[in-house]
């Protein structure tokens, strides 16, 4: 599942963020019965030193901040033990992690996004060259038939412009999805393998 391996990734990039020296086991659930259960839609376990999130009927970014949220509780039991309270509504430790997961969220949109200067050529400006291209082709004076066959042409020819005008973009993804991965499987623990 892609969401799953996003999850993991942001799992290794949050760790590193938060500075964690011993990375806690995970459990990702993707039972929606996990979390009627718990109550809750994740946990650190001090106790275990494990991390829970379950997925199941979550948008992916909620996934995200549910799993930062839980992984500064690890950081947390990292500085200083966590008391029982510490999962409690208003407790200084819970306010305090649901604060870092809003800045690790805005920190992490900010690495994931494309190097400035690059442009991503997206459905709107697709949709636009279209609209463009074929009122010009209305306002010719063509036969039916022939409007017809330039209007079939016109799209595939649109889609293979767009696609290099977005190649810049998609290398930069690229890079930096490879740059990614080399700090997830480090801070994973795999980058002997590296």
């Amino acid at each position: 599942d892609d969401n799953e391996k996003i999850v993991h990734e942001f799992i290794a990039w949050v760790a590193k963020r938060l500075g964690i020296k011993s990375m806690p086991e995970i459990f990702i659930h993707t039972d929606p019965d996990w979390s009627v259960k718990e109550h809750s839609f994740g946990r650190y376990d001090p106790k275990t030193h494990s991390l829970h999130v379950n997925m199941a009927n979550r948008h992916l970014f909620d996934i995200l901040r549910t799993t930062a949220h839980e992984l500064t509780h690890c950081k947390q039991n990292e500085h200083r033990h966590l008391p029982d309270s510490a999962g409690k509504t208003g407790s200084h430790w819970e306010n305090e992690a649901h604060a870092v997961a809003g800045i690790v969220m805005r920190d992490f949109a900010e690495y994931a996004s494309v190097p400035e200067g690059i442009v991503y050529y997206g459905s709107s400006y697709v949709q636009k060259v279209r609209n463009e291209a074929v009122e010009e082709i209305n306002n010719r004076l063509l036969t039916a038939a022939d409007r017809e066959r330039l209007l079939k042409e016109l799209i595939p020819e649109i889609n293979r412009k767009v696609a290099e005008l977005n190649r810049p973009y998609y290398e930069a993804r690229r890079l930096r999805d490879a740059e990614f991965y080399i700090h997830a499987r480090k801070a994973l623990g795999y980058d002997k393998f590296l």
